[in-house]
């Protein structure tokens, strides 16, 4: 049984990366996709592209730091539809750096665009699904938000906020029949890492910190797909980071050494410290 077939989906943050792969397998899927994304034709593209291979889509320019812009679409899209099935909580936004070189138009920023969007979009879809007795919501939010790993404070912030959220929602929901599913990639070849805000360092030398080994986003969106079909509460991945979250909750003191090294490493390469 397919639980996509013409199924209504929203997704935010659907012109690039994760969000646009996801879209697109949800296309393949039979359902009826809405990409959304503040970039207007990279989500008609999507779109087009959907449709252009028998599926079902249409495209739409959301702001999502814009919670009343949020609230509006999402109602406005479950009285079009007559009801919403899926939403996937996808747009982000990394700052990397550590945290004494943060700012609080930092904070403010990545606040916004990864911790309050998520709120947003959750609870405006929730509501819904409460009363129609039934939907999915699927946050993204990263292993980072498990193992609060360093130069990556703000980012775990946020995403630690869509866990709590995510968590909470997930049981309280179970009663009206709304899942609630958690996103936790590690390195995905999205190009989050190049479009970040990089303090204290240098970007080409922070990119080639990064594992050079990267799922395709691709692949990580048919694994977000099963896993939603399967109502799993967190969906990890790839390899690497599952086995990072099983250590962890094996003996956190495993990554004392680990952090450490990795700390160092962005300290060597630190500018004006």
């Amino acid at each position: 049984m397919n639980p996509y077939k013409d199924k209504i989906a929203i997704v935010t943050g659907g012109a690039s990366g994760i969000g646009k792969a996801i879209s697109k397998e949800l296309g393949s899927r039979g359902a009826f996709v809405l990409v959304t994304d503040i970039n207007e034709v990279g989500a008609h593209h999507v779109a087009i592209d959907i449709c252009s291979v028998g599926g079902k889509a249409t495209s739409a320019v959301l702001d999502v730091t814009d919670i009343e812009g949020v609230d509006k679409f999402i109602n406005e899209t479950a009285k079009e539809y007559g009801r919403l099935d899926y939403i996937f909580n996808n747009a982000g936004y990394n700052i990397s750096g550590e945290a004494r070189d943060m700012t609080f138009d930092h904070w403010k920023k990545i606040i916004d665009l990864n911790l309050w969007s998520v709120i947003a979009g959750s609870t405006s879809a929730y509501k819904i699904m409460v009363r129609q007795g039934f939907g999915h919501i699927v946050n993204t939010a990263s292993i980072v938000g498990l193992l609060h790993l360093p130069t990556e404070c703000a980012y775990a912030t946020t995403k630690s906020g869509i866990i709590g959220l995510s968590r909470v929602m997930r049981a309280e929901g179970a009663a009206f029949n709304v899942k609630v599913s958690m996103l936790c990639p590690g390195i995905i070849d999205t190009g989050i890492f190049e479009a970040a805000t990089i303090l204290q360092m240098d970007r080409n030398e922070n990119i080639d910190q990064m594992p050079r080994f990267k799922l395709s986003a691709e692949k990580a969106a048919r694994i977000t797909l099963n896993g939603v079909a399967r109502n799993k509460e967190f969906i990890i991945f790839p390899f690497s980071s599952k086995f990072g979250w099983w250590l962890y909750r094996i003996s956190p003191a495993i990554y004392k050494p680990i952090n450490w090294f990795m700390l160092r490493g962005f300290r060597d390469l630190r500018l004006n410290s």
